[in-house]
């Protein structure tokens, strides 16, 4: 903490010499995450490989996001240093041991209505602090939202697809799923805070059903069929409605095929 505040609270940077990982926490497609021990504390690596244009771009784009991001925002994942040394490329994060939203959603732990509007409304502060300073996440999906131990709070992460909407033309592609928004199949539409809206949107009918969007297409090229045909990515029962009205108001208000 120290040495962050003589940094202006900025991400440092750190050798591979002073990242030795402990244990492994989680394995993505293209990164895996470490803890390790760092100015007596436990953080979390997010380690990418060095091969691809796509992890080098995604890497400095992720940097360049969140340090343009409102600092010590309580609802957006802190980056405490990069590491870019030898074989060693990575971001240092806090790290959440309680682990992330889906990899709750997956378990059978009780989720009360109550800790599931808490997370919604995390999520919804954290992507509105990035749209006052311009920026776009383009991918709130559970797998992004990292979970305190005690669910009393949550945290917006995955900030790699992030985007500067004054340089919205570097944008990356991004790979079509079950979340993505119904403008981005346009390939010559511009990044824009609506596709956001659509996201948190659909957060809310997961953390209603437990089910993802389009939980009728379990294979993903047909829910994205379904999503091009306009189709809706999920319906509540009354009773549902009737024990998460804000989250349903948030599906009501978010979930739009024509975001204009």
């Amino acid at each position: 903490a120290a040495r962050l505040a003589s940094a202006g609270g900025r991400p440092l940077s750190l050798s591979a010499a002073s990242v030795e990982p402990t244990q492994a926490v989680a394995a993505g497609d293209r990164c895996t995450v470490e803890s390790f021990k760092w100015d007596n504390i436990v953080v979390a690596l997010k380690r990418l490989p060095r091969d691809g244009a796509d992890v080098e771009s995604s890497f400095l784009r992720e940097q360049t996001v969140l340090a343009q991001a409102p600092m010590g925002h309580p609802n957006l994942m802190r980056l405490f240093a990069t590491v870019d040394d030898g074989p060693t490329r990575g971001l240092v994060f806090e790290l959440f041991p309680r682990g992330s939203l889906d990899q709750f959603l997956r378990s059978t732990q009780p989720l009360e209505p109550a800790t599931a509007v808490r997370v919604a409304i995390a999520a919804i502060r954290g992507a509105a602090a990035l749209h006052s300073v311009g920026i776009v996440h383009r991918a709130i999906r559970p797998a992004h939202i990292m979970l305190e131990s005690d669910l009393s709070d949550a945290h917006l992460a995955g900030f790699g697809a992030a985007v500067r909407l004054e340089a919205a033309t570097e944008a990356a592609t991004l790979v079509p799923n079950r979340y993505t928004p119904p403008e981005t199949l346009d390939a010559a539409a511009r990044p824009a805070p609506n596709a956001d809206v659509w996201q948190l949107g659909l957060l809310a009918l997961n953390l209603i059903t437990r089910k993802p969007p389009f939980a009728s297409h379990p294979e993903e090229a047909d829910a994205l069929a379904a999503l091009a045909a306009a189709e809706s990515p999920g319906t509540l029962t009354d009773d549902a409605r009737d024990q998460s009205p804000f989250l349903a108001s948030v599906m009501d208000l978010a979930i739009v095929h024509t975001p204009s």
